[in-house]
């Protein structure tokens, strides 16, 4: 059972396991090892079992029901999609185990060892979990079902409740993205993901449909209480001047560019992503873009038909006729726009007409309008004539537990980093400008640029930064290690995510004072980027004095630590309320 691979004899054997487990004293099943025993799909239910070693064996789809498996050892044991219900776990060690798509309901846990076992969507409705159970508290529980009805230690309940909030409860929200893991290109997800458990916290009931095909997305990027639904639509696969449109990753599955590779405003990824052909390539009803967009209205408004929400609510211009067509086919509710970025942010001039169109067609006919910041309230105001009273203005919220925790920023290395796309917009030019300054009076001072886009080809050129290829979402958080500035000199920039999680990671931030983040912020240090030497002398000043950097940090990580009290998601719960009314 350890080294045959005839699926024959594996049936037969496990026939004779179950035989031997039904009819064998448990003192002497003990005796053997059934270490990386291949028991997929064996039925042990309402065996005795104690004691027995199970170490790395595969129980696969196993009935462990009603099972007495006290003291077991299951390390690193495969008991994805397992029934454990009514079994008896005390002192059972399941350290590392995969429990994945498993159930545990009515199980007894009780001094259990868990630490690095794997939870998704594993079921523990009604599961004990009483005494000292090692690695409880460092679980996924974001990824569990049923533990508000487990029995869990007190503290750690009210943790967990303060950290994931109340079950779901009030109006049913349908929620419409275009960025979902793998297919993030930067800011427009991080703000979505932060926004979407804030408002879980509330208990906001949310449902999250996105294009794609299921099969291709992150498992529960917003853990189980959130579904996020796929319609089913697949990435172009088009070549670009930079790549092609869905790379492979080292797990050989269909990825979209990775953080700060594609762009809203025409980085060489554009041409090549899941967002193909806007921004610098310019956008026509023949595009796969458009094609994809169209799709998508046509799909969501179709699997909307018979649901029933209260509100639906959608993040930019992508997703904006979808929001509409899905508002109509459920009883004509509600619906929301909420902005990220507004095409006259991405591209000041030379501005897509198509795009341009259909954000005012989006913004005229949405129900409120949401922005990030004043300069974004002003832009909906000027360029689209958006009434003043339909908009809600709500910073972009951010999560306690973040994905940058900690201090991780360090003075002594003087190193500069730029993170994000490579477009006029986010201003890595200037970005250059400023290095070469600093550089002629601090030549150790290091300046990486930390992404791609359109004007990649002529950065590298650029002697004085180094240019390093994009960073995977989940792995942002690297970015920050060991840096002594983060400089976001923007053109343009509606909020700045980067802003709120590099404060995070404790690393002095520069940003644009005209920004969405410096309304809402007052630590770091607010530039205007096109000023070149103002902005060399403050990160002069900020890398050749351990005081002053000292200083900024402790204001900035202090402020980022009370920001979550400040209830972005709250204001934006009441923008449903009112829309609602």
């Amino acid at each position: 059972l350890r080294i045959e691979e005839n699926d024959e004899v594996r049936r037969a054997a496990r026939v004779v396991a179950e035989a031997a487990a039904a009819t064998l004293a448990p003192s002497l099943l003990a005796k053997v090892s059934w270490q990386r025993l291949k028991l997929r799909g064996v039925d042990l239910s309402r065996r005795k079992m104690d004691g027995l070693d199970l170490r790395d064996t595969d129980l696969e789809d196993a009935d462990l029901r009603h099972a007495q498996l006290t003291g077991v050892r299951l390390d690193a044991a495969s008991l994805k999609g397992a029934q454990l219900d009514d079994a008896i776990l005390r002192d059972a060690n399941l350290g590392y185990a995969d429990l994945a798509g498993a159930s545990l309901r009515r199980a007894d846990l009780s001094n259990a060892h868990l630490v690095g076992a794997k939870f998704l969507n594993l079921d523990v409705t009604g599961a004990i979990f009483g005494g000292t159970s090692p690695g409880l508290e460092t679980l996924r529980w974001d990824l569990v079902k049923g533990w508000r009805q487990a029995t869990l230690p007190a503290t750690l309940k009210t943790q967990l409740e303060d950290r994931f909030g109340p079950t779901p409860r009030g109006p049913r929200v349908l929620m419409l993205m275009w960025e979902v893991p793998p297919f993030v290109s930067g800011g427009a997800w991080t703000a979505c993901h932060h926004l979407v458990r804030a408002l879980r916290r509330h208990g906001a009931d949310l449902t999250i449909v996105v294009p794609w095909d299921t099969d291709t997305l992150d498992e529960a990027p917003f853990g189980v209480e959130v579904p996020v639904i796929g319609m089913g639509l697949s990435a172009p696969r088009a070549s670009g001047p930079y790549g092609s449109a869905v790379q492979i990753s080292s797990y050989g599955t269909a990825q979209a560019p990775p953080y700060g590779a594609s762009t809203y405003a025409g980085s060489g990824y554009a041409a090549a992503s899941p967002w193909l052909r806007w921004g610098g390539y310019g956008v026509s009803s023949g595009t796969p873009l458009l094609r994809l967009t169209q799709a998508f209205t046509q799909r969501v408004q179709r699997w909307a038909a018979d649901k029933d929400f209260a509100l639906v609510h959608a993040h930019d211009w992508l997703t904006w006729p979808a929001a509409r067509a899905a508002a109509a086919a459920t009883r004509g509710v509600p619906w929301i726009a909420h902005v990220h970025s507004l095409e006259g942010d991405r591209r000041p001039t030379g501005r897509d007409p198509i795009i341009t169109r259909l954000e005012a067609e989006g913004l005229e006919a949405a129900d409120r309008v949401i922005v990030p910041g004043a300069s974004a309230r002003l832009r909906a105001m000027t360029d689209y004539a958006v009434a003043a009273e339909k908009i809600v203005t709500v910073a972009n919220a951010i999560s306690p537990d973040g994905p940058s925790p900690g201090r991780m920023g360090a003075f002594e290395t003087r190193r500069v980093v730029f993170l994000g796309r490579l477009t006029p917009q986010k201003g890595p030019d200037l970005f250059a400008d400023v290095a070469a300054r600093v550089k002629r009076d601090l030549p150790d001072a290091v300046f990486e640029i930390i992404g791609a886009g359109e004007l990649a080809a002529t950065l590298q050129r650029r002697r004085e930064i180094t240019l390093r290829p994009p960073i995977e979402w989940q792995e942002r958080a690297t970015a920050f290690s060991q840096a002594s500035a983060l400089l976001l000199p923007s053109r343009a920039e509606p909020f700045g995510m980067v802003v709120l999680e590099a404060m995070q990671s404790g690393v002095p931030v520069l940003y644009p004072r005209d920004s969405g983040a410096a309304d809402v912020l007052a630590s770091g240090i607010k530039i205007t980027p096109a000023a070149i030497e103002d902005v060399a002398q403050e990160l002069i000043k900020l890398l050749t004095d351990a005081e002053v950097w000292e200083d900024i940090v402790r204001a900035q990580l202090a402020e980022i630590a009370a920001y979550p009290k400040r209830d972005h998601a709250g204001a934006v719960a009441a923008a449903w309320q009112i829309a609602m009314a």
